[in-house]
């Protein structure tokens, strides 16, 4: 069987993009208190453009065009931005990078456009053209970065450390850097070393985006965040705009909701979509199944919300626009193999498209090889499309020291399905049987019940004299059960008689 989807827990993890686009989101715009009144940066970016309109040179033109992102004042350098960008083949990619934001402006049109490609070949000659690149400009912490996410990408994790601990080197309080090293740590199950970077700078206990990575990371490592206080009266101070404080309002409301303080949390998630992203959004639709959120579905309309929407669109049973955006959402993730996992199982479980699900499982697997849930989905659809000697090498890859309850149970299940479609019914159904017991004895009744569906379609499918019994233990286990596959594919086994159940 495949693994079930996992909807139980949820961090606010900054999300991880390239340089320009994380620029046109507005993440790494200046954090400036808006109650300050002081403007002694008036004469100063005045004298920046008057001397580039003097000299119109590129060091003048990036004098100025620096000054105004980070005064929040691009409009005003709009002229120096579009020259640097028509000479960009002599410019460094960090200044072009900032040259773009201003003119595209505040959470800008890029937002809008598809992830990049998760081709390997395209990501390879990323990689090549970067490193390249990096013999230039070995000190350009922007290049390290990206750099890191092609080989975290494509699961050449060693590499990626390599590259994170040089721009961590090169700028340890830089907001872009850290939030990636963060999300690269844990990616590579290092919750702690993720910790370790966001507590060390000295910059993260007054920087909202930074204190929201840290409060979110400190409990995955089993840490007690010590900025907790800080992070509180830094979001009630009312200096900062809504879209700058929306991903630290959701960490601290999913802290009080983990907390059982559903009136504060409840408060604090209604902050954080004032002015959202697409994290906090993804957040709050995860919160909405505990009761202290409605989501309206405009919020889903964030630029680049395809967690959300794939998970929304699961929720209300469109398989195929969960898919869609599962695509999506790993095109713009490609280091996670959560959207993977999300996609196999809808294409497989739900849509019965089989190739589909092999397709997005491999996909996953490039940045996350021994994943055993994306092993487990991909043996799945293999065996369903015939596939078998591949199914059982990839099912042999899977490491069962690995498993938590719920994947020791899935493991045992899948195992049936190998020996029934091996045609081994014996085999099949001890397995079987001895996954519907482990569940019972971990108390997931759910889990209970999909294991003894898909049972029961293997033995309809072989034609068994005991499938008319295991129909009825697998129809009795399912019903009254709210979860959207275990009603699918009860459904499923009623309409067909259980012939077609597992297939």
């Amino acid at each position: 069987m495949s693994a079930p989807l996992d909807d139980k827990t949820r961090a606010v993890l900054p999300r991880w993009r390239d340089l320009g686009t994380t620029l046109s989101s507005g993440e790494l715009d200046f954090v400036r208190e808006t109650r300050v009144e002081r403007r002694p940066d008036i004469d100063f970016l005045s004298q920046k453009i008057r001397d580039w309109e003097a000299k119109r040179t590129v060091p003048f033109a990036a004098d100025a065009v620096g000054a105004a992102f980070v005064l929040g004042r691009g409009s005003e350098a709009t002229d120096a931005a579009e020259f640097l960008l028509s000479r960009s083949s002599d410019i460094p990619q960090a200044t072009l990078d900032i040259a773009a934001r201003v003119l595209i402006g505040p959470k800008g049109a890029a937002e809008n456009s598809e992830p990049e490609e998760t081709d390997v070949q395209a990501i390879r000659g990323r990689i090549h053209s970067l490193r390249k690149r990096l013999h230039d400009e070995p000190a350009n912490a922007f290049l390290w970065v990206e750099l890191a996410r092609r080989y975290a990408s494509l699961g050449f994790n060693e590499q990626g450390g390599r590259a994170i601990q040089i721009a961590l080197y090169l700028a340890p309080n830089n907001r872009f850097v850290l939030r990636a090293a963060a999300r690269f740590f844990h990616n590579g199950g290092d919750a702690r070393r993720a910790h370790d970077a966001l507590k060390a700078s000295e910059v993260t206990r007054r920087d909202p985006w930074l204190l929201a990575a840290e409060l979110a990371v400190a409990p995955l490592a089993g840490r007690t965040s010590s900025f907790v206080k800080g992070a509180r009266s830094l979001l009630a101070g009312g200096g900062h705009s809504a879209f700058q404080l929306t991903e630290l309002a959701s960490s601290l409301a999913t802290l009080e909701l983990e907390s059982s303080n559903t009136r504060v949390a409840r408060r604090l998630f209604r902050q954080s979509v004032e002015d959202p992203n697409d994290n906090s959004v993804a957040q709050a639709r995860w919160a909405s199944q505990f009761g202290v959120i409605e989501v309206d579905e405009r919020l889903l309309e964030t630029p680049r919300s395809y967690e959300a929407r794939s998970w929304h669109a699961y929720q209300v049973g469109q398989w195929q626009t969960a898919l869609s955006e599962a695509w999506l959402w790993l095109k713009d993730q490609p280091f996670s193999s959560s959207p993977a996992i999300h996609g196999s199982y809808t294409a497989s479980v739900f849509l019965q498209d089989h190739q589909e699900a092999t397709r997005i499982a491999l996909a996953g697997l490039r940045a996350n090889r021994r994943d055993p849930k994306l092993l487990n989905n991909l043996v799945f659809s293999l065996a369903n499309e015939g596939r078998l000697d591949s199914a059982d090498e990839f099912f042999d890859a899977i490491d069962p020291s690995t498993l938590d309850d719920q994947g020791q149970v899935v493991h045992l299940a899948t195992s049936g399905l190998l020996r029934y479609r091996r045609g081994d019914i014996a085999a099949g159904r001890g397995f079987y049987l001895a996954a519907l017991e482990k569940a019972a004895a971990l108390s997931l009744p759910a889990l209970r019940a999909m294991a003894a569906l898909f049972f029961a379609g293997e033995e309809a499918r072989a034609r068994s004299p005991q499938a008319t019994e295991i129909i009825r233990l697998a129809l009795d286990l399912g019903r009254n059960r709210t979860e959207p596959d275990v009603r699918v594919l009860t459904d499923r086994l009623k309409l067909n008689d259980g012939l077609h159940g597992g297939s």
